[in-house]
C-alpha cells in the first residue's frame, strides 16, 4: 500500500494526472478509509480514476458506499453533483437529471468549475434519447460559465459535447471546428485526457467528412496517447474506429482483427450494452460486405434489443439489419424496419441514420414494385414511394448542409453513402420508375437488374473493374450484342477502355450506336451499343454509364488525396505539433477577447443593441404584455423569441402569427378556433392559436393590420383570459403572454380612428423599440460576416466591401442585408467578396432615402430614376413615366453618374 506523505492530496493529484491508476487507487483507498467527515472531493477523485480506467459505471458503488457512511451529506450540492454524474455513467438518466439540476441550483455561483461540470453532465443525459435543443443549451451554458471562470478543461469538455450535438444533427463541418477548439483548450489546460477525447472525436468527424487520411492520423494520435495514459476505454474506441477505416480501405482482415481487439478490451472493462452494440454495428457492416447476411442481421438485432442500449447505437444496428434484410430479398420486412429507424432517427435529430434508413425503405418498396411488375401482378405504385424518395433526398441534402463543394464530394466518397446516394439519383433521374406504369416487361426487368448492380459499383477500387461491372449491368438487361465504354480525363487521356459481349467475355470490336455519357467533373466517357437497342434501353444504359463515371471520378479524387498525403511521418508530426500549439495560442487569445453580445439569434455590439439587450433581460422576467416597435426587417420576431426563451415560460409553446398574412375572414378562426360546421369547409374542430399557446407566448406580428371588429374580439380575450371558438358556446380559460409587433405608429392610428385606444393600452404595457440597421454603426459588418460565415464559410469580405456596407442605407434593414450578402456569397466565384459583388446584388439598398430627417434632392432624384429604369422596358418609356424628355434623362444620368440603360436589339 502506498505511503501517505506530508501532502497526500497533492500526491494523489499527481498520480491521477500521470495516469498511474494502480498507485492512485491504493492511495485513494487509504484516504477514503481514514475519511471521518465525508469529504466529497474523494468521490470526485474516484470518478476521475474510474473515468481514466474506462470503468465509469463503477462510480455508482463509490457513491453508495459514501452515502452509507455519511447519510447526512445527501443534500450537499457537491455530493448531488457526484451522484448525478454516477447515475449518468450507469445509464439511469432520469435520476441523473434530478440530481444534476438540484446540484446546479445549489452550487455556489463562484465555483464555475463545478457548475460547468454539472451543466455538461446534464447535457449528456439528453444524448439518449437525443434531444438536440436541450443538450445544446446545457453545453452552451457550461461553456459560458467555464470561460468566465477560466476553467479551460471545462471549456474543452463543453466544446467536445457541442461537437457531438453538431455531428448527430448532420452539421459535420461545425463539429470539426468545435473539436479543434476543444483540442486548443485541452492543450492550454495541459489535460491529457481531454486531448485524447478531442483527438478521437476529431478523427471520427473527419472520417464522416470523407477525409480518411486525416481521420486515421487523428485516431492514431488518440490511440497512442490513450495507451500512454492507460486509458483503455479510449484505446478500445480508437481501435474500433480505426478498424472501420481499415474496412473502408478494403483491408477486411485488419478490420476484423481490430474489432476483436476492441471487443476484448470492452469485455475486460465490464462492457456495456452500448459498447457491445457499436462493435456489433461495425461487425455487421463487414458481414454485409462479405455476404454473410443472416449472421449480420442476427448480431445487430440482438445488440439493438439489449436493455439500456444507447438510442443512437440501437438505431445504427437496426439500420444494418434492415440493409441485410433487403439484400436477402426480404423487402417488406426491410421496408418496415427501415421506416421505424428513419422515424426514430428524425425525431432524435440523427440526420445521417435517417436518410440512409429512408433510402433502404424506398429501395425496398421500389424493388417490390418492380418484382410485381416483372411477374405480371399488381401495377399500382407502392403507397408513399414518391414522398419517401423526396424525404430521403431532403435528408441527405440536410446532412451535407454547410459543406463546400469539395466537402460534399468527400462526404459521398464513402462507399456505403455513395451507393445509397447513387440509388437516389438513379431513381429520381428515371422519374421514380416504380411510381409509374412501365411500357413493357423488358423495361421492368431492366429496372430490377440495374438495382442489383448499383452496390457493386460503389464497392470497387479499380476504374477498369468499375467500367466492367457497369457494362455487365447494361448487357444483362439490354438486347445489345456487345457494348464498349471508353472513359477519359480532362486532357483526353484514357482512364478505362472495356468491351464486353453478353456472356461477359472481352469483345474485340464493337460497332453500333454511340451514346455520350453525362460527365462527372473532368471525367468524360462514351458508350457504344452494338445491335438493335430500343429507346428505354438506351436511356437506362446512359444512366448506368453516368454512375460509372461518378464512381471513377470519386476513385481518382481519393487517389489524388492519398498522393497528397505521402509526406514523411516525421514531417507530419512536426507540422501537427506546430498547428496544435498555434491553435492553443489562438484559443487562449480568443478567450481574452470580448465577444459581441447576442440574444436569441440577434448579434450586436453597438450602444443601441446593448440597450435593447438590457431591456429584453429586464422585461423577460415579467409576464407583462409587450409591444415591439421597429421598421420592417429589424428583427422584431427575434425580440419576441428572446423574451420567451429568457422568461419563465421558456419550456412552454412559442406561437407566432402574422396578422397581415391571414385574410380577415379566417383570422378569427385562426386565433380563437372553430367548431365543426361553423362555416363552409369547417369539417372538424380546431383549437385556435390562443389554445395552442396556452401557458406559453403568442406573438402577434403586424397587429395594426387587424380590422376594428377583430380588435374588439382580441381585446375581450386579453381582458377576460377566455376564448370562445367560432360557432361554439363554451368558453375556455387560457394563460397566454401576448407579445405584439408593428412597424406602424399605433398612436397615430388611434387618432385617425383606425386602432382602438383601449386595445393599445392592453398591448403596450411595456414597449421595446428595435433600432434600424442604419443606427447600429459597425454592427452591419458584424452581421454581414455572420451571414457570410453561414452561407460560405471559406469566403471573406474585402476592405472596399466593408466600406460599402458601412455607407449603404439598407432601408430593408437586417433582412435586406442578409439577402444581399447571401446572394453575393452564392454568385461570387472568388473567395474574397468585393464591393462590386455586393453592389450587383444590393441595388435595392437605394429603394428609399435614408430617413425623413436627411432628405437629399440628388438622392431622391437618383432613386426615382433608378426605379423608373427598372420598371419600364426602355429609356423612352422611363422618361415618359418621369415626365421628362429622353435627352433630359440622359443628361441626368450623366450628372448623377448612373449607368445608362442597356439598348435592346431592334426587331426587324
Amino acid at each position: 500500500m502506498a505511503r501517505i506523505g506530508t501532502d497526500p492530496r497533492a500526491r494523489l493529484e499527481s498520480l491521477l494526472g500521470a495516469a498511474r491508476w494502480a498507485d492512485a487507487e491504493a492511495l485513494l483507498s487509504e484516504l477514503t478509509a481514514r475519511d471521518a467527515g465525508g469529504d466529497v472531493a474523494l468521490l470526485a477523485a474516484w470518478r476521475r480514476l474510474e473515468d481514466g480506467r474506462g470503468a465509469r459505471s463503477r462510480t455508482v458503488a463509490h457513491v453508495a458506499a459514501f452515502l452509507e457512511r455519511f447519510p447526512g451529506r445527501g443534500g450537499d450540492p457537491y455530493f448531488l453533483l457526484e451522484r448525478g454524474l454516477a447515475h449518468r455513467a450507469s445509464g439511469d438518466l432520469d435520476a441523473a437529471r434530478r440530481d444534476l439540476v438540484l446540484a446546479i441550483d445549489r452550487l455556489p455561483k463562484a465555483d464555475g468549475d463545478a457548475r460547468a461540470l454539472g451543466l455538461s453532465g446534464l447535457g449528456t443525459t439528453y444524448f439518449s434519447p437525443f434531444d438536440a435543443r436541450r443538450a445544446r443549451q446545457a453545453f452552451l451554458a457550461a461553456r459560458r460559465v467555464a470561460e468566465a471562470s477560466e476553467a479551460w478543461s471545462r471549456v474543452a469538455e463543453a466544446e467536445i459535447n457541442l461537437g457531438i450535438v453538431h455531428i448527430q444533427a448532420g452539421a459535420i463541418a461545425k463539429a470539426a471546428r468545435a473539436y479543434r477548439r476543444a483540442m486548443a483548450h485541452a492543450l492550454t489546460a495541459d489535460d491529457g485526457r481531454l486531448v485524447v477525447m478531442a483527438s478521437y472525436n476529431l478523427g471520427n468527424c473527419l472520417h464522416d467528412l470523407g477525409k480518411n487520411v486525416s481521420a486515421r492520423r487523428a485516431l492514431t494520435r488518440a490511440l497512442t496517447l490513450a495507451e500512454e495514459r492507460g486509458d483503455r476505454s479510449f484505446v478500445a474506441w480508437s481501435t474500433l474506429l480505426l478498424g472501420h477505416l481499415d474496412r473502408k480501405a478494403g483491408a477486411r482482415d485488419a478490420a476484423r482483427a481490430r474489432y476483436r481487439q476492441a471487443a476484448s478490451i470492452f469485455a475486460d472493462l465490464g462492457d456495456t450494452p452500448t459498447s457491445r452494440a457499436w462493435v456489433a454495428f461495425h461487425e455487421g457492416e463487414l458481414l454485409v460486405e462479405e455476404g454473410a447476411l443472416e449472421e449480420a442481421e442476427a448480431i445487430t438485432l440482438a445488440a439493438a434489443s439489449a436493455p439500456a442500449t444507447d438510442g443512437t447505437a440501437r438505431l445504427a444496428c437496426e439500420l444494418v439489419a434492415a440493409t441485410a434484410k433487403l439484400a436477402r430479398g426480404r423487402r417488406r420486412a426491410a421496408a418496415e424496419l427501415a421506416d421505424r429507424v428513419a422515424r426514430d432517427a428524425e425525431a432524435g435529430g440523427l440526420v445521417e441514420i435517417a436518410w440512409r434508413a429512408r433510402t433502404v425503405a424506398t429501395r425496398a418498396r421500389a424493388e417490390r414494385a418492380a418484382r410485381r411488375w416483372l411477374e405480371g401482378r399488381a401495377l399500382a405504385p407502392p403507397e408513399g414511394l414518391v414522398d419517401a424518395l423526396s424525404r430521403a433526398e431532403a435528408l441527405v441534402e440536410g446532412a451535407m448542409r454547410g459543406l463546400s463543394t469539395q466537402g460534399r464530394r468527400l462526404y459521398l466518397r464513402d462507399r456505403t453513402r455513395a451507393a445509397d446516394a447513387a440509388w437516389l439519383a438513379e431513381a429520381r433521374a428515371m422519374g421514380a420508375p416504380a411510381t409509374r406504369r412501365a411500357p413493357d416487361a423488358d423495361a421492368r426487368a431492366t429496372w430490377l437488374r440495374v438495382l442489383g448492380h448499383l452496390s457493386d459499383l460503389g464497392a470497387e477500387a479499380s476504374s477498369e473493374r468499375v467500367a466492367a461491372i457497369g457494362l455487365d449491368a447494361i448487357l444483362s438487361a439490354a438486347s445489345a450484342r456487345a457494348a464498349r465504354i471508353v472513359v477519359t480525363d480532362g486532357t483526353g487521356g484514357a482512364i478505362a477502355d472495356v468491351a464486353r459481349d453478353p456472356w461477359g467475355r472481352p469483345a474485340s470490336t464493337v460497332d453500333g450506336e454511340r451514346v455520350p455519357l453525362p460527365p462527372s467533373g473532368t471525367v468524360t466517357g462514351e458508350l457504344t451499343l452494338a445491335g438493335e437497342v430500343d429507346g428505354p434501353e438506351v436511356d437506362l444504359a446512359r444512366l448506368v454509364g453516368g454512375l460509372v463515371l461518378t464512381q471513377i471520378a470519386a476513385l481518382r479524387a481519393r487517389d489524388a488525396l492519398r498522393a497528397e498525403g505521402s509526406r514523411s511521418r516525421e514531417e507530419n508530426a512536426r507540422l501537427e505539433v506546430e498547428l496544435l500549439r498555434a491553435e492553443a495560442a489562438l484559443g487562449d487569445a480568443r478567450g481574452r477577447l470580448p465577444e459581441p453580445a447576442a440574444r436569441g439569434g440577434m448579434l450586436g455590439a453597438s450602444p443601441p443593441m446593448q440597450a435593447l439587450f438590457a431591456r429584453i433581460d429586464r422585461v423577460a422576467r415579467s409576464d407583462l404584455s409587450v409591444l415591439v416597435l421597429g421598421e420592417s426587417g429589424t428583427g422584431k420576431e427575434l425580440v419576441a423569441r428572446a423574451l420567451h426563451d429568457q422568461g419563465a415560460r421558456a419550456a412552454r409553446p412559442f406561437v407566432a402569427v402574422n396578422c397581415a398574412a391571414i385574410p380577415e375572414s379566417l383570422l378569427e378562426s385562426a386565433l380563437f378556433g372553430h367548431r365543426r360546421g361553423a362555416f363552409t369547409g369547417a369539417d372538424r374542430d380546431e383549437p385556435g392559436l390562443f389554445v395552442v399557446a396556452d401557458t406559453g407566448t403568442l406573438f402577434l406580428d403586424e397587429v395594426a393590420e387587424m380590422s376594428l371588429p377583430m380588435q374588439a374580439r382580441l381585446l375581450r380575450v386579453l381582458q377576460d383570459g377566455e376564448v370562445r371558438a367560432v360557432g361554439g358556446t363554451a368558453v375556455r380559460s387560457v394563460d397566454v403572454r401576448v407579445v405584439a409587433a408593428t412597424h406602424q405608429d399605433l398612436h397615430g392610428l388611434v387618432q385617425r380612428g383606425r386602432f382602438r385606444e383601449d386595445l393599445l393600452y392592453r398591448l403596450d404595457v411595456v414597449s421595446i423599440q428595435v433600432p434600424p440597421l442604419r443606427a447600429r454603426g459597425d454592427d452591419v459588418v458584424l452581421l454581414a460576416r455572420a451571414f457570410l460565415a453561414a452561407a460560405a464559410p471559406r469566403k471573406r469580405l474585402a476592405p472596399d466591401a466593408v466600406r460599402w456596407l458601412l455607407a449603404a442605407p439598407f432601408p430593408g434593414n437586417v433582412r435586406e442585408l442578409r439577402a444581399v450578402v447571401e446572394a453575393a456569397a452564392v454568385l461570387c466565384d472568388a473567395d474574397v467578396i468585393a464591393r462590386r459583388d455586393l453592389e450587383a446584388e444590393g441595388r435595392g439598398s437605394r429603394r428609399a432615402p435614408r430617413s425623413a430627417g436627411s432628405l437629399d434632392l440628388a438622392e431622391l432624384e437618383a432613386w426615382a430614376i433608378e426605379q423608373a429604369l427598372a420598371r419600364e422596358p426602355s429609356a423612352a418609356a422611363a422618361a415618359r413615366a418621369l415626365g421628362i424628355g429622353r435627352a433630359t434623362l440622359y443628361r441626368k444620368l450623366e450628372a448623377l453618374r448612373l449607368a445608362p440603360p442597356r439598348r435592346t436589339a431592334r426587331r426587324r
